[in-house]
């Protein structure tokens, strides 16, 4: 899926969370997570399908930033266009990554049922539009996706796209029947769900303090109690805070917004 991070105002309904209280009292796992997001939560849930103890430590609550305050909207691909992708890696590893965004998205589609997740009500296909004219490009792009990345899509001239959404302002775009859109709020809730009953122990309003990386068993300092693990997971994305300082100012804040 693909994860924009948006405003980190707190929903509505995450005052009683069904989920998980803090963690209060020392525990040993085989792999604890850092971060209750929608990386955090698959792996997590995978772990635990595979037979390992895990638990997953929340600064504050499951998908209270990026992860639950997206559009939905899942489909392959990455932050930049893979003509770019292809510059920077070449054409063979650019497949490769492209692969494995797509087993991303299979992955939630497979997750995102009235089966697993009642109530969540999946929808086909995406259309992204310009709203420039530049129909070479889009050419150029729909050659690049369907030839070098076998992908099914379709061009729409700029009839149909202003027909279809009933207005001037765009120009071409391109549809990806394959492409589906979920509520991402329900997922991630959806999701967490699912990784506690896979085993999965969720601590909530959990900040991490410190780690000990040294040894075999690592050693994690919140503010009410101590865990130990064989294997730590870091999806905190930027809000790994002082204790991963290092890491989380390498990666950069997007912020994007939405009005319907």
């Amino acid at each position: 899926m693909s994860e924009s991070s948006t405003s980190a105002a707190d929903g509505p309904d995450q005052a009683d969370s069904p989920f998980g209280d803090r963690l209060a009292f020392d525990l040993d796992v085989d792999i604890c997570v850092v971060g209750a997001g929608l990386a955090g939560l698959t792996v997590a849930r995978e772990a635990a399908r595979l037979g390992a103890s895990v638990a997953v430590l929340e600064g504050r609550q499951i998908g209270w930033n990026a992860s639950g305050h997206h559009l939905g909207t899942v489909m392959p691909g990455f932050g930049l266009p893979m003509t770019d992708v292809i510059e920077r890696v070449g054409l063979d590893d650019a497949r490769e990554l492209w692969a494995l965004s797509k087993e991303g998205a299979d992955y939630v589609r497979a997750t995102a049922t009235e089966d697993l997740i009642p109530g969540i009500k999946p929808s086909d296909g995406a259309l992204e539009v310009s709203n420039v004219d530049v129909g070479e490009a889009l050419i150029r792009r729909l050659q690049t996706l369907g030839e070098d990345f076998a992908t099914e899509v379709e061009g729409w001239q700029v009839d149909r796209v202003r027909s279809v959404l009933r207005t001037g302002r765009y120009f071409h775009g391109i549809y990806y029947p394959k492409a589906f859109q979920i509520d991402g709020r329900k997922y991630v809730h959806g999701l967490a769900a699912l990784a506690m009953l896979a085993g999965v122990r969720i601590f909530e309003e959990t900040p991490v303090v410190s780690i000990d990386f040294s040894g075999i068993r690592k050693r994690i300092v919140t503010p009410t109690a101590r865990l130990r693990a064989n294997h730590i997971v870091l999806a905190g994305n930027i809000h790994l805070g002082a204790p991963l300082k290092r890491l989380s100012d390498t990666l950069l804040p997007v912020w994007r917004y939405a009005a319907l």
